[in-house]
């Protein structure tokens, strides 16, 4: 990511590259260097690991922790408005990170919950 350095709550490229992939799941090396994580089942392709996929979700379901913000960054330039990046910030440290903050922990009980 070409973000902000030394995110303690947010999941390094690095750490992804690490994860187990479940059962059932290959990882395809695409064109440009790029990667996707095939379901054989289902045959669809994902571009996020789908261990951090299920992290993400188990997280936002949950809601933010408090003193936690969602905040969004818009591009100036483009006359929709849409929102270029969402990240979070704790207000009374004024910690941000990209992940939303309970991604790490869910992410840590997934990993414990296949025995990791």
């Amino acid at each position: 990511m070409a973000h902000q350095e030394a995110q303690t709550l947010d999941v390094s490229d690095e750490e992804v590259n690490h994860l187990p992939l479940p059962l059932g799941y290959v990882l395809v090396q695409v064109a440009g260097g790029g990667k996707l994580f095939r379901d054989n089942e289902s045959g669809m392709d994902v571009e996020e690991h789908p261990l951090l996929d299920r992290a993400i979700t188990m997280a936002e379901s949950m809601g933010l922790p408090e003193g936690w913000l969602q905040l969004a960054n818009y591009d100036p330039y483009d006359p929709s408005g849409a929102i270029q990046e969402v990240f979070y910030k704790n207000e009374s440290s004024g910690e941000t990170c990209w992940d939303h903050p309970l991604t790490r922990q869910c992410l840590s009980d997934l990993l414990g919950s296949i025995g990791m």
